[in-house]
């Protein structure tokens, strides 16, 4: 489950609203690929590419599956954070729709079954979790996901405190009329999704489904409201009761599945207290109901956060059940089998394929599984479902290849250059700090606090949490001191704390409650920065820790502070990031007399929320924030913001990371993994004829043996890497693969090859770019 809520939260549990800058944007874009940047403010840094360095073999929470009704092959997949993603080859390979959207949150995706190429999408995340994201409302293709309108309803809702989305849209066969669940009422549609109206305003309606083969019934689901019927097309609902447990004995998320196959028989999925509370069954359409069973707990604790219920489309005793572990029946909900033998967190979507082989699909935190009808093992579908939600990456300065992350429900995750990632640490997390100097001794965090280190890599890991009291944040800060790798700073309700023997043991240092924020300066590690979240406070230290100062950095209170940022150039300076306000003050604050003073530096960055900040190392006055809308670069002291580079999803930015010795810029997001872009003054910078490319050597040039390269295109072609000597001729393929955008790393052997000069040469399509090589014995 996901749990940083209160860290984005802003005064009064706000929430920061990006989603008018992300329209005003989207909007835009048919203009040009400058038309949300004010005028006036576009820099060369704008064109820069990014490339996705994956995890390309685990993905995040999907919370919405369905299938195009005409041919079974074409699935389409809603992440949340991730956007809508779209297979025609049964999920063996998946491609992105519209990451420009206003949000990639997805709760909710219909296919139109009287024409498939209609797409209409519910954004925002209904459940219960802290990585929430505010919604765009309904959004809606008329081409099969290759180009998208807004609707009528365009904002998401604050009805329900933490909650904001669609849980489920479904659109009636005979009719084309669509009705849609949200968090705030039930809305329908009778022109293809352009417009809708409400039709049950209100309260947390968390399921609704027509009657197959009926144009006038429907079912709705209410949280601790019960279930609802309409027989007039989705107009009006009427209240059901009979056989059904009153509603106050209930909890969040009901489900409904109606059986195709006999549509008089109606299943219902009841909790309480996150467990489960029953399953019922109507066999009259609904007018009457019976229990059909109360254990096991089908849910595991997870029903108030994730469950499903589907029933088998050929078989109306056939119903599936779940939340941390599916089961199903085959007598009508009455006794259960576990169908699931490992754990993939909880489950937020499931559907059924009509394919030849018909299977059951379902959207886990940990990503997407099928499992055939006819019986045998479940099926990976996330192979390039790149929707991982991230919390942090580091990469060390002593390597250009070897990374690490923090990650919702996979834990820290390894990169060795390849897209698939290692699991080094499982489970969830969330911090890591590398050592500058050794790029195996690692620090990693998981979830409330709980730190660990390992000296090879994340091949083993131990514990480190003694001397560390009081209640941790979900994502509790934490900090290593570039200088001295084995002295780190975090803190908890208790205060904050030190290690100096690498987390053997921790000691109290210094007050505070709330901090979000630790940063240890890399001029002076004897000084320490701390931003208090909802204060605006900022507690400084030049002693390694042991005497604090304390300062009012933000000239307002209940902000919700995210980041501070040591200058890597200059002890007394730093800068402080925020979430935005409704009185609209600055988003990021700058200090050059160690704490006394501070400056706002957000210039024209339009009220967005700042999740996180980084300053280049080699170019100290180069600044980066990461926002919901993606990363903004400053080179005039704050003065002007501009979008930086090109092709990285509108997912939110959640940490920056520079990796000085390749000049590279790289960042986690939230729902699309981890993404590099190369630095301005880089020599590695993408120079390309055509479209997006990425071609560098990654070994030692001359070479006296193997080279190895790393590359990366986007557009409508295939790559193609070859060798070639000066005359022309083709000397080698190296490799060719999807012009996805994803890095990949290749090797080519030269020693078989006369000693000489050689190009290396990556196509896709029309674009072409290549570097030199030069083989020596």
């Amino acid at each position: 489950m996901l749990r940083f809520l209160a860290r984005r939260r802003g005064p009064a549990g706000l929430a920061p609203p990006i989603i008018p800058f992300l329209l005003l944007a989207w909007a835009g874009a048919a203009a040009g690929p400058h038309a949300a940047v004010p005028s006036g403010l576009r820099a060369p840094a704008l064109t820069q590419p990014w490339f996705s360095l994956g995890p390309a073999n685990l993905s995040g929470r999907i919370q919405a599956i369905t299938f195009d009704p005409t041919n079974a092959n074409t699935v389409y997949a809603g992440a949340a954070g991730g956007g809508v993603w779209k297979s025609v080859d049964g999920g063996q390979g998946w491609a992105p729709l519209g990451d420009d959207l206003p949000s990639l949150t997805v709760g909710a995706i219909a296919v139109d079954p009287r024409d498939p190429r209609i797409l209409i999408v519910g954004t925002g995340d209904p459940v219960i979790g802290n990585d929430w994201i505010v919604g765009a409302g309904i959004l809606r293709s008329m081409n099969g996901g290759l180009t998208w309108e807004q609707t009528n309803v365009t904002k998401g809702s604050y009805a329900v405190p933490g909650r904001n989305g669609y849980h489920a849209i479904e659109i009636n066969l005979l009719t084309g009329v669509a009705l849609a669940a949200s968090v705030d009422g039930l809305r329908r549609s009778t022109d293809d999704g352009a417009t809708w109206v409400e039709v049950e305003s209100g309260a947390d309606w968390t399921d609704v489904k027509w009657r197959p083969g009926s144009a006038d019934t429907a079912f709705a689901a209410k949280e601790y409201g019960g279930l609802y019927a309409s027989s007039d097309g989705g107009q009006t609902f009427t209240h059901l009761t009979a056989g059904l447990p009153p509603d106050s004995s209930v909890g969040p998320l009901p489900k409904i599945a109606v059986s195709r196959s006999n549509p008089d028989w109606v299943y219902a999925g009841f909790s309480s207290a996150g467990s489960l509370f029953g399953i019922y069954r109507s066999v009259d359409g609904g007018a009457s109901w019976s229990l059909r069973a109360n254990s096991p707990d089908l849910y595991g604790g997870s029903a108030d956060y994730g469950n499903v219920l589907l029933v088998d489309p050929s078989n109306s005793d056939h119903v599936f059940a779940g939340g941390y572990w599916l089961s199903d029946s085959e007598d009508g909900g009455v006794t259960w089998r576990l169908l699931t033998d490992q754990w993939w967190g909880a489950f937020h979507g499931i559907a059924h394929s009509q394919s030849g082989t018909p299977s059951v699909w379902v959207g886990s935190d940990q990503g997407l599984y099928e499992l055939p009808d006819q019986g045998g093992a479940w099926i990976d579908r996330n192979q390039g479902l790149v929707t991982l939600q991230t919390y942090s990456v580091c990469f060390s300065k002593a390597s250009r290849s070897l990374g690490y992350a923090g990650s919702q429900d996979h834990g820290t995750l390894v990169y060795h250059g390849s897209p698939t990632w290692q699991v080094g640490f499982d489970g969830s997390a969330v911090i890591c700090d590398c050592d500058p100097h050794d790029p195996l001794h690692v620090y990693g965090e998981s979830p409330l606090g709980f730190h660990y280190v390992t000296h090879d890599g994340f091949a083993t890991a131990t514990p480190i949490n003694e001397g560390i009291e009081g209640l941790s944040r979900y994502v509790t800060p934490i900090d290593l001191d570039p200088t001295d790798p084995e002295r780190l700073f975090t803190a908890t309700s208790a205060g904050l704390f030190r290690t100096t023997n690498g987390g053997d043991a921790w000691e109290r240092v210094g007050d505070a409650q709330d901090i979000v924020s630790i940063s240890v300066s890399p001029v002076r590690g004897n000084w320490v920065w701390a931003l208090e979240r909802s204060s605006g406070t900022v507690r400084r230290s030049n002693d390694g820790g042991s005497s604090w100062s304390v300062f009012q950095a933000a000239p307002f209170a209940q902000i919700g502070g995210t980041k501070i940022l040591a200058d890597p150039a200059d002890s007394m300076a730093a800068f402080a990031t925020f979430l935005h306000h409704p009185l609209d003050p600055p988003v990021v604050l700058r200090t050059r007399d160690g704490g006394l003073t501070w400056q706002d530096v957000s210039g024209n960055l339009q009220g967005q929320g700042v999740n996180t900040i980084a300053a280049d190392p080699s170019r100290p006055s180069d600044w980066f924030v990461g926002t919901n809308a993606g990363v903004w670069y400053s080179g005039s002291g704050g003065a002007s913001w501009v979008p930086y580079g090109s092709g990285l999803p509108h997912a939110p930015v959640m940490d920056l990371a520079i990796q000085d010795t390749s000049r590279k810029l790289r960042v986690a997001t939230n729902g699309r993994g981890v993404w590099e872009t190369a630095l301005t003054g880089s020599a590695s910078s993408t120079k390309a004829v055509g479209e997006p490319l990425l071609l560098e050597r990654s070994s030692s040039n001359p070479t006296h043996g193997v080279v190895a390269f790393r590359y990366a295109g986007r557009g409508p072609g295939r790559l193609q890497l070859r060798v070639y000597d000066l005359a022309g001729r083709l000397v080698a393929r190296i490799a060719e693969d999807p012009a996805d955008g994803m890095v990949r790393t290749a090797q080519w052997d030269s020693r078989p090859v006369a000693a000489g000069v050689y190009l290396a040469v990556l196509r896709s399509g029309g674009a072409v770019v290549s570097t030199k090589v030069v083989s020596v014995r």
